[in-house]
């Protein structure tokens, strides 16, 4: 089964910041750090390796286009059940001014250090994760799922 497409989304822009982060992790980074377009970082060894690719539009999250993403966003979210949560998550939606792509190749198993990877970068960023399936915070945790699922340990990002 392939895995759900992963999006960060933050309210803060700083493609500088995890430009340096990723930098660290061995990341090659396409662009100036302002304003790069993709950071690919290669995990594993010779024999078994894992690409986790980021990528960075800056017209994805500007204007003209960016109000037309967040009103997607909140129509998609709109559809989920109501249930405790998703109000917030539905408050939260406006606020997102950034956004970070990704693109893995092969697909993640249980333990794959690349989805530590995501999850670094999503905590440096205060942001939330999106999957078709769900909105999770920056460690994994499901804010709301598309069945209605919340996990209470779940963090929300400050506000």
């Amino acid at each position: 089964m392939a895995t759900e497409p992963i999006t960060l989304f933050s309210r803060e822009p700083d493609p500088s910041g995890v430009a340096r982060l990723l930098r660290t992790l061995g990341a090659v980074i396409e662009g100036p750090d302002d304003d790069w377009t993709r950071a690919t970082v290669v995990t594993g060894n010779s024999g078994n390796t894992r690409t986790l690719i980021f990528t960075h539009d800056r017209k994805y999250y500007s204007q003209p286009n960016w109000p037309g993403q967040l009103r997607g966003m909140h129509g998609y979210f709109s559809r989920f059940p109501d249930v405790p949560g998703k109000e917030r998550v539905l408050a939260l939606i406006p606020t997102l001014r950034f956004a970070l792509g990704t693109i893995h190749d092969p697909d993640f198993d249980e333990s794959d250090e690349r989805l530590e990877i995501i999850s670094r970068v999503a905590k440096s960023l205060d942001a939330v994760v999106f999957m078709p399936s769900s909105l999770r915070d920056a460690s994994g945790r499901i804010l709301l799922g598309a069945g209605g699922e919340s996990d209470p340990a779940a963090v929300w990002p400050d506000p």
